[in-house]
Parts: C-alpha cells; sequence; structure tokens
C-alpha cells in the first residue's frame, strides 16, 4: 500500500454521507460528531479469536453506519 490513500467509492453513500468517501487523514469521529456530539447508536462487544471486538450502528442523517473495531491481543496487554 506504500502509505497512499485509496479512492474508496461506495455508491450507497448519498447526500452528506459521500464525506466518508474523503476522509483522508481525518478520524471518522470527527465527521459523525461534528453536527452533535451524540448519536443515535447501537453497541455491540463480543471476544474474537483475534481480539475483542466493538460493533457500533449509528443513525447519521437517517441513514444506517456500522463501525467495527477490533482490539488485538497486544492492545489491551499491560507491562506489570
Amino acid at each position: 500500500m506504500g502509505g497512499r490513500a485509496k479512492y474508496l467509492w461506495l455508491p450507497s453513500l448519498k447526500g452528506h454521507a459521500r464525506r466518508l468517501q474523503q476522509l483522508k487523514g481525518t478520524p471518522i469521529g470527527y465527521v459523525l460528531f461534528k453536527r452533535s456530539r451524540t448519536l443515535p447508536n447501537q453497541r455491540f462487544i463480543q471476544q474474537t479469536s483475534e481480539g475483542w471486538q466493538r460493533q457500533t450502528r449509528y443513525d447519521w442523517y437517517g441513514r444506517q453506519l456500522l463501525i467495527s473495531e477490533t482490539f488485538l491481543p497486544a492492545f489491551v496487554a499491560t507491562d506489570s
């Protein structure tokens, strides 16, 4: 990948949601929470073979958006 940003085309993104195609180095949270500090959401947390996973489904401009994050064991390991 060489650190180059890739253009991602998602035809389902319409209106304000098209902004998500142009994030580049912008954190997605900055875009999601720009108008409101809180959004309607539903969160799921589970342990997987790769680490623990958090999935959050947001209602953003009337569209459902799912963000999935996996935290690898090295992330939660402590030096004690």
